[in-house]
């Protein structure tokens, strides 16, 4: 599903900006502008509505709190900045702004006092929990509003800003997630003022968006706030959606040691990392396995109990027990997926020859079983698999592995 992100960025090329339409919401007055679809049908667009306080100094590493009403009118018209982040298969530099909690809003009509309101859609980007945006250059509406709908897209923390946790009060985790049912809750409570209808929301998201729309089912955040869930490439019993228990202090302190923090307890360490910049909390690069590949240092969590919890037992538990939003689910996965992954290796064949040398090593951590009981089983499966009587892989072998392990 990250092929959409490039198709949908030269889509957007096609949209045309004209009249600036108005609206007022429960925060204040919004101006927004107007594009074109695929089709040509013109639309109203309200860009980069805040959501939340800017999450910085000592909101950082803590839940969202909603943003303040502002007075005099809010210039919507164009593009937000994106969450701190590094593009991995691209090998990019970091790049964003902590102040990124921002929302977009694409509707066919201002609703007039008797008009009928539309469903909603709101989509949850993917991108490894690490990366990605909701800005429309990344994900463009051109497509989905020929149709009679009101989208929403927006952005939430990323990587260790998003998801670091302790396991305990100093960093209970999952921040991103929560930066997620705070937008549902805007939604809820002013998706009326662009004609959408708060009574049929669909949350839908590919890859970690997928997962992220998933996990809103198995939390009480969320509870009343969507109606139905769309998971494309990505669920919640993923194995890379959820970090494995014991490992989150692990990742916790190596990003503490990098950047020069104490680790003696945990608030003291969280403490220290909040005066840390940004832009160095989200350089996963300190993890990297090969220098380049994703490993995930920072994810979706249990949380220790509290009454704020995102997630308070395992997807699993939850599901067993019936404890979640009971709401209609659809879910799949796209062919060839793991080809957006395998480029990095495409780009840079002695990659693959590392790889190829030190299977038994590193794909126990690219594959994300490294945590299991019997590693060396999957391993010897793995290799038959994919090698054979193979003595290296071959780029060819690679996205049907990378299919297996991060999408099926």
């Amino acid at each position: 599903m990250y092929l959409l992100t490039f198709c949908c960025l030269y889509s957007s090329l096609m949209f045309v900006y004209s009249e600036n339409p108005r609206v007022t919401i429960n925060d204040g007055e919004l101006e927004g502008t107007t594009m074109k679809t695929k089709d040509g049908r013109e639309i109203n667009v309200f860009l980069g509505i805040p959501y939340a306080e800017p999450p910085v100094g000592k909101l950082r590493f803590k839940s969202p709190v909603p943003m303040k009403p502002w007075k005099g009118t809010l210039d919507a018209t164009k593009s937000h900045t994106m969450c701190p982040q590094r593009i991995f298969f691209i090998n990019s530099e970091v790049m964003g702004d902590e102040n990124c909690l921002f929302l977009n809003v694409y509707t066919p009509k201002i609703p007039s006092e008797n008009s009928k309101l539309l469903p909603v859609m709101v989509f949850i980007h993917g991108g490894g929990f690490l990366f990605g945006t909701g800005r429309s250059e990344s994900y463009s509406p051109g497509y989905l509003l020929d149709q009679e709908i009101v989208l929403v897209t927006l952005n939430y923390r990323l990587g260790a800003l998003g998801f670091l946790s302790t396991d305990d009060d100093a960093s209970p985790g999952n921040y991103g997630l929560k930066d997620q049912a705070l937008a549902l809750n805007w939604v809820n409570k002013n998706i009326k003022y662009f004609g959408g209808n708060p009574s049929s929301v669909t949350l839908f998201g590919e890859s970690a968006g997928g997962a992220s729309a998933h996990y809103h089912i198995f939390s009480p955040l969320s509870k009343g706030l969507f109606h139905r869930v769309i998971s494309q490439s990505g669920t919640v019993f993923n194995i890379w959606a959820v970090m494995p228990e014991g490992r989150n202090i692990k990742s916790v302190i190596k990003l503490a040691e990098s950047v020069g923090c104490p680790t003696a307890t945990n608030m003291e360490m969280v403490e220290c990392l909040r005066h840390v910049n940004a832009l160095k909390l989200v350089d996963d690069r300190i993890f990297s396995v090969l220098n380049e590949a994703m490993p995930l240092p920072f994810r979706p969590t249990v949380e220790h109990p509290s009454q704020n919890a995102f997630l308070a037992d395992s997807p699993a538990n939850l599901f067993e027990s019936k404890t979640f939003n009971d709401v209609p689910f659809m879910t799949g996965i796209t062919k060839e997926e793991g080809l957006i992954s395998s480029s990095v290796f495409a780009n840079k064949p002695e990659l693959l020859k590392k790889l190829s040398r030190n299977f038994n090593n590193i794909t126990a951590l690219l594959l994300w079983y490294d945590h299991v009981d019997d590693p060396n089983t999957i391993r010897e499966q793995l290799k038959t698999y994919y090698l054979g009587n193979k003595n290296s892989l071959t780029i060819e072998d690679f996205p049907n592995l990378i299919n297996v392990s991060h999408f099926s």
